[in-house]
This record gives C-alpha cells, sequence and structure tokens, in this order.
C-alpha cells in the first residue's frame, strides 16, 4: 500500500490521490492513445493533423490532475519511498517540462520570425 492509513485525514488524502492519477493516467494515456491511433489509421485524411492536436489537448488536460498527485505526494513524502514519490511525480514533471520547451520553442520562432522580416 502507498501509505500507512491512520486517520481520516490519511483517508481522504488516499482517495483524492487515487482519484487524482485516475484522472492524470486517463487523459495522458488513454485519451491520447486514442487520437494517436486516429492520427496513424486515418492516413487517407486531410485534416490528420487535428488529431496530434487532440494529444496535445489531453496531454494539457491531464496536467492538473498531475499536479494534484505532485503535491500531495509532497505532503506524504516521508510516509512512501522515494521510488514511490519519483514514480508519481516523474508525469508532472515531464508534462510540466514539455510545456515548458513548447513556450520556448514559440518564443524563439517569434523572435526569428521578427529578425527576419
Amino acid at each position: 500500500m502507498l501509505m500507512k492509513i491512520k486517520s481520516y485525514k490519511n483517508i481522504i488524502i488516499f482517495v483524492v490521490l487515487i482519484l487524482a492519477l485516475a484522472g492524470g493516467i486517463y487523459f495522458s494515456v488513454i485519451v491520447s492513445a486514442y487520437y494517436l491511433y486516429g492520427y496513424f489509421t486515418d492516413v487517407t485524411s486531410t485534416v490528420r493533423h487535428e488529431y496530434l492536436e487532440g494529444v496535445i489537448l489531453s496531454i494539457y488536460i491531464s496536467s492538473p490532475f498531475w499536479f494534484v498527485v505532485s503535491a500531495i505526494t509532497f505532503f506524504i513524502r516521508k510516509e512512501i519511498s522515494k521510488n514511490k514519490f519519483w514514480l508519481m511525480n516523474s508525469p508532472f514533471l515531464i508534462v510540466a517540462m514539455s510545456f515548458a520547451a513548447m513556450n520556448v520553442y514559440i518564443i524563439i520562432r517569434i523572435i526569428i520570425e521578427k529578425i527576419t522580416t
């Protein structure tokens, strides 16, 4: 089990943690996989690129769930092992770093466009 359930506070934290994990996994894995499957199977479509937008939006929607998981595991980090702590925090770190990289890429593209025109 993730942590020892001693009080009602721990039960509530555990339930919220499970719900946040379920929401994060649903949007970042299941919904993203659905749109990615559509991208690879609908080869003849002229709007095929919109499947990739579905992937990006589903990962974007999953980020609040991963933030909640990260916040909860921060408060219970002494009660769980380091492996479980990093396992539950790594999806949020990956999502946050990818969005930061996308924003930096957009800023660089805008600067290059301003310089070249």
